[in-house]
């Protein structure tokens, strides 16, 4: 099999946050995302998964790479944008790995989509950002919308 055509089989493996990533001599933090829930009719809000899609994209026939950070039922949610994370991509038959990592000092742009659906349809609707830019960011999803910083938002447990 030629090498160019090993990579057509693809499996994309996510394994959460284990990565140390230098960047400018900084430790990665987690950062927080104030979810307005756009579909929210009234009281009435349909739950929407939000995920994160990191600009280092891997080019994989299993669609892109995105980090799973939840899902909002109600109006508003504060979400946690891991401090790092990492996809790896392994070729089928030979067992060859490659790694993409990420941190929330490196771009990432976001996108929603109704909970019940499978994650490969899933894909980014807004421009890039970088999060640890901010203490913390707002956006409404879905949408096209820029994330906004904002203060720091924790999670209701």
């Amino acid at each position: 099999m030629r090498r160019s055509g090993l990579f057509s089989s693809l499996l994309l493996i996510l394994v959460g946050g284990s990565c140390a990533v230098v960047d400018q001599g900084e430790d990665p933090q987690e950062v927080g995302l104030l979810i307005t829930n756009g579909t929210c009719d009234g009281d009435v809000c349909s739950p929407i998964r939000v995920r994160a899609f990191p600009d280092n994209q891997p080019h994989t026939p299993g669609g892109p790479w995105s980090i799973d950070l939840g899902v909002v039922t109600s109006r508003t949610a504060c979400l946690m944008l891991p401090a790092s994370q990492e996809a790896r991509v392994t070729a089928a038959g030979t067992g060859e790995t490659k790694t993409w990592s990420w941190s929330t000092a490196r771009g990432t742009s976001l996108g929603a989509d109704d909970s019940s659906e499978a994650w490969f349809f899933a894909h980014s609707t807004t421009p890039s950002f970088i999060p640890a830019d901010a203490a913390g960011w707002s956006i409404t999803l879905p949408g096209t919308g820029a994330a906004v910083p904002s203060g720091r938002c924790t999670p209701e447990s």
